[in-house]
């Protein structure tokens, strides 16, 4: 029979301190470092706002550990992020005691300080480089502290994650003297600036030193110390069944932060992979999956909830869950992820390889289209477009054993995608939100046939042009497009204008939105009429119809800045760029339609923005009514 649970009310510095062959391990299966300036502020405020004389101790939460080897790993299953920052705390604590404790001048009236920084001093070291106290000087000795920090045999904690990037960042804080040589030593992260450009563990620790702890007076840092260590503590609940750990985090989790469903729904397939004796493997493909997922153009940070919710419509598009219990119409309510992967479907915890494996193939395909035009503008278009877009995907998904035989081409996916993205458009413009039964019954219903391998591409855009033509008319459609002001169309009307030219298209890295007669700029009132625009209110009305706009790039763009429509059609503006530069189509149309012109007639009326508009909306008509 295996040990109990263990709870236990310690105090920080009980706590934190380990005997020389013990340390904390972030197991393989935990998020990332990710505190910030927010739960910094507040462990600080908790900190300092406590009332030294109060009879209770501060209180920090649970942190819950499993028991392994031995009971000498302290595996940190809840707890990581509040440890992870009481080692960042101490150690910038530490810093600026050292500093505080040179050159001190002990006498009647100091000398109780200067014990107290001593023992803050040694109580610190204790911890961070489990050094007996009586072997600690009492003041900082470059020599002897360096050889200390440096002690390579040292370890107060391990960190195993496959989601965490930077695994000896802590480390490398810790093995510091000081702020500058951390710096030095820290982790540079490529293509960012300033104090991006260093990892959360080192941006923390800069943070707290120069921000809250830096300028601290002697007797202030000393007190805050020994708040820390001796007034503060945590329950500490010991278990020795890693299933048992998981099952309180996922309940407790309380270090204040909200799980992401990613993170409960990988610690299961985790355990579940090690029923298997298969974690090596689950770890290897978890963390190419994190890896290539952060490539992914709509991934706002590394988070895998937006691939868990596109293989869970998938799955359930393929066990037929969206359909009513009578088989006719379609369900759209849907299940949350933690739910589905939890209870609803176990199946896909219980096979751990066999799902993200299929996940990881699904990203490796994600990476290679997503530079495809038509890809770019649906991932454009609304945010459930890439979900219903992935169900179709998974035909590939399927195709391949492993990501490394993942080979894709427009080809593959055009068809699917055109027919997605002629439905957004048509949301983008109508008064009826996504969930009405024109977008999100009709998408749920669909994806049955885009997961169904036996229906072809030119049946599915069947029904997309009976859906599209069945509930919308085509001269209310061309209404709306008259009136619309957006910008995403103007997007689309560049790809199907390069399409109809049958010229290849493509995104420039940096592209403005153009406004051929200018929003602004000191030459606006002549600018309006030459334009035959008589007054604000008319300007206004026609300033940002479709015909007013184009493609541009961002270099071209900044230097024909707010100049007239006959100095933007010219090669070169005072040695700049201008439209004749760019690669869009429609900034090549207007050169080459006004180029050979006489000069006075070169200019850009209202009725050539009507005459544009009417011009966009036919071709967008067209693409979207399947014409």
């Amino acid at each position: 029979m295996g040990k109990k649970i263990e709870p236990e009310l310690k105090k920080v510095c009980d706590y934190l301190k380990l005997n020389y062959e013990e340390e904390f391990v972030i197991p393989a299966y935990q998020r990332g470092y990710s505190w910030n300036d927010i739960q910094l502020d507040k462990l600080w405020d908790d900190i300092v706002n406590y009332d030294e004389n109060s009879r209770d101790n501060h209180f920090f939460g649970t942190v819950i550990i499993s028991l392994e080897d031995n009971d000498t790993k302290f595996v940190l299953v809840d707890g990581q992020q509040r440890t992870t920052t009481f080692l960042i705390l101490l150690k910038a604590l530490l810093i600026r005691i050292n500093d505080a404790l040179k050159n001190f001048t002990v006498d009647e009236e100091t000398e109780e300080l200067y014990n107290g920084l001593k023992n803050r001093r040694k109580s610190i070291m204790e911890i961070l480089y489990k050094i007996d106290k009586d072997r600690i000087k009492d003041q900082y000795d470059d020599i002897f502290d360096n050889n200390i920090y440096k002690d390579e045999s040292i370890r107060v904690l391990e960190n195993n994650s496959i989601n965490e990037e930077y695994k000896e960042e802590l480390i490398n804080i810790l093995r510091s003297k000081d702020i500058d040589e951390a710096e030095k030593n820290a982790i540079k992260i490529r293509n960012k600036k300033f104090d991006n450009k260093y990892s959360q563990f080192f941006r923390n620790f800069k943070y707290l030193y120069e921000n809250k702890i830096k300028d601290l007076e002697k007797d202030t840092v000393s007190s805050i110390a020994k708040k820390f260590l001796e007034k503060c503590e945590l329950i500490v609940i010991k278990s020795w069944q890693m299933e048992q750990a998981i099952n309180m985090f996922n309940s407790l989790n309380s270090d204040g932060m909200p799980l992401e469903d990613s993170d409960i729904i990988s610690s299961k397939m985790y355990v579940e992979a090690q029923r298997l004796n298969k974690e090596n493997q689950f770890k290897q493909l978890w963390q190419d999956l994190l890896s290539f997922n952060k490539e992914l153009v709509y991934v706002k940070k590394q988070e895998l909830n937006p691939i868990l919710t596109q293989h869970m419509y998938y799955i359930r598009a393929l066990k037929g869950e969206t359909k009513t219990k009578t088989g006719v119409g379609i369900d759209v309510t849907t299940p949350g992820l933690r739910k589905y992967y939890l209870d609803i479907n176990k199946e896909i915890i219980q096979n751990p390889i066999e799902t993200t494996n299929k996940m990881l193939i699904l990203v490796t395909i994600w990476k290679e289209i997503q530079k495809i035009p038509i890809i770019e503008l649906l991932l454009q278009s609304n945010d459930n477009a890439k979900i219903f877009m992935a169900g179709y995907l998974y035909r590939f998904v399927n195709k391949y054993n492993s990501y490394q035989e993942v080979k894709m081409c427009v080809n593959d996916i055009i068809v699917i995608a055109e027919c997605l993205l002629r439905l957004f458009i048509v949301l983008e413009l109508v008064d009826v939100g996504y969930s009405s039964k024109y977008f999100k019954t009709f998408l749920f219903g669909i994806e049955n046939d885009f997961v169904d391998v036996n229906i072809t591409d030119s049946a599915i855009k069947e029904k997309f042009d009976s859906h599209i033509n069945k509930c919308w008319e085509k001269d209310q459609i061309y209404d709306w497009i008259l009136e619309y002001e957006g910008n995403f169309l103007v997007k689309v009307d560049e790809y199907l204008f390069a399409k109809q030219m049958g010229k290849d298209f493509k995104f420039s890295e940096k592209v403005d939105i153009e406004h051929i007669m200018p929003k602004s700029g000191k030459n606006i009132v002549s600018i309006m009429n030459d334009a035959e625009i008589k007054d604000k209110d008319e300007f206004n009305y026609y300033i940002d119809k479709l015909g007013n706009k184009i493609l541009l790039e961002t270099s071209i763009n900044r230097t024909i800045g707010n100049a007239w429509f006959r100095e933007k059609i010219l090669e070169k503006i005072n040695d700049k760029k201008g439209y004749v530069n760019s690669i869009y189509p429609n900034a090549i149309y207007l050169v080459n339609e006004y180029k050979n012109k006489k000069e006075k007639e070169i200019i850009w009326t209202k009725k050539e923005i009507i005459k544009h508009t009417d011009i966009k909306a036919k071709r967008i008509i067209d693409f979207v009514f399947g014409y």
